[in-house]
């Protein structure tokens, strides 16, 4: 199926409190090759026929220094990962809803996108060994891929992705925090979650302690009108669900969201660096 049109846009700010920014993102289309469109990477330059796009964003711990350094790369590696490894989903032959091809094509996504979380996992632990400085440094790490109409999310840590759908915005991802562990057990509400100081404590990142990950593996298939919105908790910790959706159906176009969303969480305190990537949909093939 053809894909619709498609409007993006990405943000990153420092907040008002930080000293540094410890988040990092990248927007690429996938062709043949990889061709990173947008960055906060230094040196992300890009690299033809689109088959799709990956959106990544990655909020860093560890440490001023060790945080920013573990989201870059946690970024860089899973690029890299898709530059070498990319022909799962370049398959191009269609595959029908529900049949054998299309259950066995979601499973190798799912599979590859494992192990490609596993190497960045590896990766940001192998540095932190080697760069003392930086030890126990983690990140969480959000990708969506989008080979339309399939969208495959890949996440974790407490950044998140949304979907908006009409007027209504949708969390795919479920945070690996302590705080969403109570809600999960029905010992929290979300609203409780929201000012806990648990919602802070990571129960996996990638790099961190060195402990096993589960990523968790999320697939939908896209509408044209559909909206995506990756964030890292210095926005959606800022912004209430509400507050958040309110921001994305009123927003005409993808840049004025991006801007009035990082604006709206600098106004509600800018407590932590905020990144936001937004891609609109065109309602029309």
């Amino acid at each position: 199926m053809r894909a619709p049109r498609v409007d993006l846009a990405s943000a990153s700010d420092i907040g008002r409190v930080r000293q540094r920014n410890e988040d990092h993102f990248a927007v690429a289309d996938l062709t043949k090759n990889l061709r990173v469109l947008q960055s906060n990477l230094a040196d992300a330059a890009p690299s033809d026929e689109r088959c799709g796009y990956v959106f990544l964003v990655a909020d860093g711990m560890g440490g001023v220094a060790g945080g920013a350094r573990a989201s870059e790369l946690a970024i860089r590696s899973l690029l890299d990962d898709l530059v070498d490894d990319v022909p799962w989903f370049l398959d191009d032959r269609p595959a029908t809803a529900g049949s054998r091809k299309a259950t066995e094509q979601h499973h190798e996504a799912d599979v590859e996108l494992q192990r490609a979380l596993a190497v960045s996992h590896r990766r940001v632990l192998e540095a932190a060994r080697r760069e003392l400085q930086h030890r126990g440094m983690g990140t969480t790490l959000t990708m969506a891929l989008v080979v339309w109409p399939e969208l495959y999310v890949a996440h974790v840590g407490d950044s998140r992705c949304y979907l908006q759908r009409g007027r209504r915005l949708h969390q795919l991802t479920r945070d690996d925090t302590m705080a969403q562990r109570l809600v999960e057990g029905g010992s929290m509400s979300k609203d409780q979650a929201r000012s806990s100081r648990l919602s802070h404590m990571l129960t996996q990142v990638l790099g961190g302690a060195g402990d096993a990950i589960e990523p968790q593996i999320v697939r939908r298939t896209l509408e044209p009108g559909d909206r995506l919105l990756l964030t890292t908790d210095g926005l959606h910790g800022e912004l209430s669900d509400r507050e958040l959706e309110l921001l994305a159906v009123d927003a005409p176009d993808a840049e004025t969201l991006c801007r009035k969303a990082i604006d709206a969480a600098n106004a509600a305190g800018g407590r932590d660096n905020s990144t936001l990537i937004t891609a609109f949909f065109a309602d029309t093939l």
